[in-house]
């Protein structure tokens, strides 16, 4: 792995060609610094044999340690690149800006490839880009001659706009990580079916320093979130399965029948909400751990019907914050309000044209923040809160005309 335009030693034992050693792009492509890189990579290659190596942060230096002010070693490079003297950071168009940092990237790919190739003509060399349009880099050498190319975002369709101007056998890659905000179930078996390859990255989170599978394989997906269900997804997926399979005697195995009901949550900052569904006979037990007490949920029915019973429990993770009193749950035509107070208050009803699940699921209420327009009469409704768990039996209205989706929400 080759950081391009960031490297702490360089920076640190040659200040005059660094605009210090900031974590950001701070290193000018001086014919020193493009000596260095390029023994860099040789060494890399011959000593150890490797197959190839990423290259990534291929831009031009941000300046912000000098506020903007150039080194002297940037202005004598703008000069060799542009054939022209530096006219002084006030007086340099963005058109010239842009026309040197063009020069400067492509003259440091040359360089790369040339280290690369020259030690193994067979080099992979894998470049890693965050902003895949930009002017920058965008129909340049590197893109029509670098062997993998990934988009750090994850965005399929940015990787697949850019395929007819990179080379005809380079390979594409899509990546999957916090840092673009992947859903991996979604987003890993549409890369592999557009032939796009998928590639992650995850930190350890223990102090052994391992990712323990063993709390992961085994997981439902709605139980799992960040890394840990991109990890689930990728390993399906390389061995060949589902998303759907399931991890049994230490392989996975793909279920007789798609699970009956399946299980998404509001994306919500650090704390957010996990579950699982268990089906017992009729029975559907959906387990929501929220360590906020506030969240927002959908189960989607995939059997041709919903389950007899669809109970409900509100895992309290954190009991420091008090139990979730409101909860509201509605399946587009129906919708339920249920607050635990000293007693269970129970509203439900109809609105005019139907609940928009959809607008629900963005942030709305079911009443729009009132009262149903048609209020309707329903069965008594089983709900308690306990020290472990809120409680509730879903009301068997909300699965008659068997609807596709129910939506509900949690909070005080």
């Amino acid at each position: 792995y080759f950081c391009i335009a960031a490297n702490t030693r360089w920076g640190e034992e040659n200040p005059e060609l660094s605009y210090g050693t900031p974590s950001s792009y701070h290193i000018p492509y001086t014919d020193e610094y493009l000596a260095y890189l390029s023994a860099a990579i040789t060494d890399a290659i011959k000593t150890t044999g490797i197959d190839g190596f990423m290259i990534d942060w291929v831009w031009m230096p941000n300046r912000k340690a000098s506020k903007g002010k150039w080194i002297d070693a940037e202005k004598e490079l703008y000069t060799q690149l542009m054939g022209e003297p530096f006219p002084g950071e006030e007086n340099l168009s963005k058109e010239k800006e842009l026309a040197y940092g063009q020069k400067a990237i492509d003259r440091c790919w040359a360089a790369i490839r040339k280290a690369a190739k020259d030690a193994d003509p067979d080099c992979i060399i894998w470049l890693t880009s965050n902003r895949v349009n930009s002017p920058l880099v965008k129909n340049s050498n590197m893109y029509k001659e670098v062997d993998w190319f990934m988009g750090e975002t994850g965005r399929l369709d940015e990787i697949l706009a850019i395929q007819p101007i990179v080379g005809a056998d380079t390979r594409l890659i899509t990546c999957m990580s916090d840092y673009g905000g992947n859903d991996a179930a979604k987003d890993v078996p549409e890369a592999l079916a557009a032939g796009v390859g998928v590639y992650g990255y995850a930190k350890p989170s223990n102090s052994r320093g391992i990712i323990p599978l063993d709390e992961i394989l085994p997981r439902q997906m709605s139980e799992l979130t960040g890394n840990r269900k991109r990890i689930a997804v990728m390993a399906r997926k390389y061995h060949g399965m589902s998303v759907d399979s399931v991890w049994e005697d230490g392989k996975f195995v793909e279920p007789d029948s798609l699970p009956p009901l399946r299980l998404e949550f509001k994306a919500r900052g650090n704390a957010p909400d996990t579950g699982r569904v268990d089906i017992e006979g009729n029975k559907a037990m959906v387990r929501v751990s929220t360590r906020v007490q506030a969240g927002r949920a959908v189960l989607t029915r995939d059997a041709e019907t919903w389950p007899d019973e669809i109970e409900v429990h509100l895992l309290r993770e954190n009991t420091g914050k008090p139990a979730a009193t409101d909860f509201r749950v509605a399946n587009g035509t129906v919708g339920i309000s249920i607050v635990q107070l000293e007693e269970t208050q129970v509203v439900a009803g109809k609105m005019k044209g139907g609940i928009d699940l959809n607008a629900t699921w963005r942030g709305g209420r079911f009443f729009n923040g009132g009262t149903p327009e048609t209020p309707i009469e329903i069965d008594a409704v089983q709900a308690r809160t306990t020290e472990e768990a809120v409680e509730i039996v879903l009301p068997g209205i909300l699965t008659r005309g068997n609807p596709k989706s129910i939506c509900f929400e949690w909070g005080n």
